[in-house]
Formats: C-alpha cells, sequence, structure tokens
C-alpha cells in the first residue's frame, strides 16, 4: 500500500524481480482513508510510505536504487467530437475555499446538478474559487452551464474572464431560483480562461457553484 501523508492510499501490484521495473501512479489514484476523495496533486504530498497491506504473507522485501520521477506531461485530451473538457489538471492557478472536484460536486459522491439537469462532466467548486487555464490561442468556444449547484443553497456570483475580460457574470444567484442557460464563449486567440466564483457577500456557507458540461472545441 501506498500512502501519502498518513491520509491517502493507494493499492500498489509488485512483483519480485532483479530487473528495474517502472510504475506510473496518478495523484488521483489516492484515495482520502476517511473520506474517499481523491489527493489533488502530488505537490501536495510532504510524506510517503510504501508498506505492506495488513496481513499479507510478505517476509522481506528490499527496494533497490529506488527513484521517484515525474512522469512526462501529457497535453489536453480532445476527444472525437473536438471537445476538450476543463479538468483541475490542466489549470495552470487554482485558489480555491475547499477543493475542486472533477465530475462531481464539491461535497462529494454526486453528480453536478444545475437548475434541475444532471451532468456527467464538469467542475464542482465552493467559493470564493479563482481557477485559471492556459488556452495559448489553440481553441475557438468555451462551452459550459454555470450556476448554483442544485444540492446546496447558497448564494454566489459566478463570472468568466477570457484575458482579464470578463466575458460573462451570473450575477447574485442561488439555486431555488436560477434559471441555467448553456454559455458559447469565443476564445479564440485567447491565452487564458479563467472561471470565478465569489459568496455573493452575505458569507460563504453552503456556496456550492458547478460549471456543468464546461469544455473548449
Amino acid at each position: 500500500t501506498l500512502s501519502a501523508n498518513g491520509q491517502f492510499e493507494f493499492d500498489l501490484n509488485i512483483t519480485a524481480s532483479n530487473e528495474w521495473q517502472t510504475m506510473t501512479v496518478q495523484a488521483g489514484q489516492l484515495k482520502h482513508k476517511a473520506h474517499g476523495h481523491a489527493l489533488r496533486a502530488w505537490s501536495e504530498v510532504t510524506e510517503m510510505r510504501i508498506a505492506p497491506k495488513a496481513g499479507a504473507d510478505i517476509t522481506k522485501v528490499v527496494f533497490a536504487n529506488f527513484k521517484w520521477i515525474a512522469a512526462p506531461e501529457k497535453g489536453p485530451e480532445v476527444d472525437a467530437q473536438g471537445r476538450c473538457y476543463l479538468t483541475p489538471k490542466m489549470a495552470s492557478q487554482v485558489k480555491s475555499f475547499w477543493r475542486v472536484m472533477e465530475d462531481q460536486t464539491v461535497g462529494g459522491g454526486k453528480k453536478i446538478s444545475v437548475g434541475g439537469t444532471l451532468y456527467d462532466r464538469g467542475l464542482g467548486v465552493h467559493a470564493d474559487s479563482y481557477i485559471a487555464f492556459p488556452l495559448d490561442g489553440k481553441f475557438k468556444t468555451f462551452h459550459v452551464v454555470p450556476g448554483p449547484d442544485d444540492a446546496h443553497h447558497g448564494l454566489v456570483e459566478m463570472k468568466i474572464l477570457v484575458d482579464g475580460k470578463e466575458a460573462f457574470s451570473t450575477g447574485k444567484v442561488s439555486s431555488g431560483s436560477y434559471r441555467a442557460e448553456v454559455q458559447n464563449i469565443s476564445v479564440a486567440g485567447a491565452k487564458e480562461l479563467i472561471l470565478v466564483v465569489t459568496d455573493g457577500d452575505n458569507g460563504a456557507g453552503g456556496d456550492h457553484a458547478s460549471w456543468g458540461d464546461a469544455f473548449l472545441t
């Protein structure tokens, strides 16, 4: 079992060998022992440990010339329809009151729901939240259904900035009265996309927001 910070774990399958072996482990594969949410990034890890699982029949294991290296970074994945779905890993900067969830609400374990519609893909956040994505002029359109997540009823304001200029704002809204609309925003030639969520000036309690079906074309 590979553990990080004493809280996150992932089971490794290691075969005894005198030859070099290479294993690739993504940060998100490690899950919190109590809450089940994934480790966001290796940069958050200060201590790592590898130990036999409880009850395992292991008398002695030696790691020789053990090396920990960063895997080569992959570019953003684009599907057959030319869509590149946003993920936390793609962000160049993240400032968030709490974690940023991929394809689920920030509460964890639930599908993103905005305006009564469920979405399989998207980002779940908690105000205040600031996520910046480098575009480098490679994309044409940003498609998203932004809004307060239906699971909570806090007051939030969501903004989309393209190269520092505001391209969309929800105003101050809550899930009870919010009418969700698809946004297709031009990012042709743009260098950076920024997604911002603020607490609506009434405190951050229950301010869960979601960027439903968020992808670039």
